[in-house]
């Protein structure tokens, strides 16, 4: 973080590749990624205007794409903002697991089951800022010494929040997901793991055999991006201090970009 001030912009509204029913209002978040100053001011952009949908008789869905913590300073206080959610009566709100979640959750359950190699790799790419936002402010020798170190430090609703962490959510024909998926594969038989990872066969395709577009972050792009097969919202949080967040209503949407 900078110290600048964080603001909130809209776009003009832009045409999308599906429609939403009349009474449907789709808003997802991308990779926050520890910056909880964006999306604190993220959640106060969306408040009224998700208020006003409420009372419009809407029904709201707001989706966080995954990626909570790792890399940005404080991702105990972005479990904690996800774990209060958008705090407006009447919406609905699902929070979607990411890899750097999933990495952080099993280091906190199953470290038994990680190798020293991808326990340094989870260190490397963001882990340690992680364990910095709990009071820790080195890197345990393994996973396993991580494990017993963060014991008593985390509190027992980010490790339930984690655990909770849904692998995607479907409304109506928009697909959210952290990543991506299989462009051929049904979505019944798609792996975990190409939720969390998928980049190679899902951003550029020949072929796509799903009747739902992808609403996704995890790969990192100068600002969103809209193709008929998905809806890309991930602007890079920590390098570049910009959270996107798409508002769907219709066939139309609009994008909040908070930023210092």
């Amino acid at each position: 973080m900078t110290g600048l001030p964080i603001q909130s912009d809209w776009t003009d509204w832009l045409s999308v590749p599906r429609q939403l029913p009349p009474n449907t209002v789709l808003i997802a978040t991308g990779d926050v990624h520890g910056r909880s100053d964006l999306l604190r001011e993220t959640y106060r952009a969306l408040r009224e205007d998700a208020e006003n949908a409420i009372l419009e008789g809407l029904s709201v869905n707001y989706v966080l794409l995954g990626d909570l913590v790792d890399r940005g300073p404080d991702s105990s206080g972005v479990l904690e903002l996800a774990s209060q959610g958008l705090e407006v009566g009447g919406v609905t709100q699902t929070n979607l697991l990411g890899n750097h979640d999933d990495w952080f959750l099993r280091i906190l359950r199953d470290p038994i089951d990680i190798h020293d190699g991808e326990y340094h790799t989870w260190i490397d790419n963001g882990g340690l800022e992680t364990l910095n936002s709990y009071g820790v402010q080195y890197a345990p020798m393994g996973p396993e010494d991580c494990a017993a170190l963060l014991v008593g430090r985390v509190p027992d609703h980010h490790v339930a929040l984690l655990e909770q962490l849904s692998d995607h959510h479907l409304v109506d024909e928009y697909l959210c997901v952290h990543a991506g998926v299989h462009p051929v594969v049904p979505l019944r038989d798609q792996r975990q793991t190409i939720f969390l990872w998928i980049r190679d066969g899902f951003m550029e395709i020949d072929y796509w055999d799903h009747d739902f577009t992808v609403i996704h972050g995890h790969t990192p792009l100068e600002t969103h991006e809209i193709r008929d097969h998905r809806i890309s919202i991930d602007t890079g949080a920590c390098k570049t201090g910009r959270l996107t967040t798409v508002w769907i209503e219709g066939h139309h949407a609009r994008f909040l970009v908070s930023h210092e």
